[in-house]
């Protein structure tokens, strides 16, 4: 077939429309999915913190939290549900399985203790 024919050049530029199409409208639906993904992450990682919050803020006006109370907050907590807790001075009050390699707080980032109101 020879190469300046037009049904040679019709068929280019179709296959060439049909490719940008294709990727247009497949990074459209990529970015979109990776949107929609992290809005649902987002939703649930809010929910569960009011939830904590819920749970520790009748505890808040000086009673001590029930580690009985939170050990079985935890166990009904949806599957790979991985939290701490950790009092004023910094120590943890509350590790959940799976926690005990993040390290410390100052570790991985000095301003995660200024944040929580400690000395660096």
């Amino acid at each position: 077939m020879n190469w300046r024919s037009i049904q040679f050049r019709l068929t280019a530029w179709y296959a060439v429309i049909l490719a940008v199409t294709f990727i247009v409208v497949g990074i459209g639906v990529w970015l979109a999915m990776r949107d929609s993904i992290n809005d649902t992450v987002d939703k649930d990682l809010r929910s569960r913190l009011q939830a904590m919050q819920d749970f520790l803020k009748p505890n808040a006006a000086g009673n001590e939290v029930s580690l009985d109370e939170l050990v079985e907050d935890a166990a009904l907590a949806p599957a790979g549900t991985r939290f701490r807790l950790a009092n004023t001075i910094g120590r943890w009050v509350y590790q959940s399985a799976g926690t005990e390699g993040w390290g410390l707080c100052h570790q991985i980032d000095r301003d995660c203790r200024n944040a929580a109101g400690l000395k660096p």
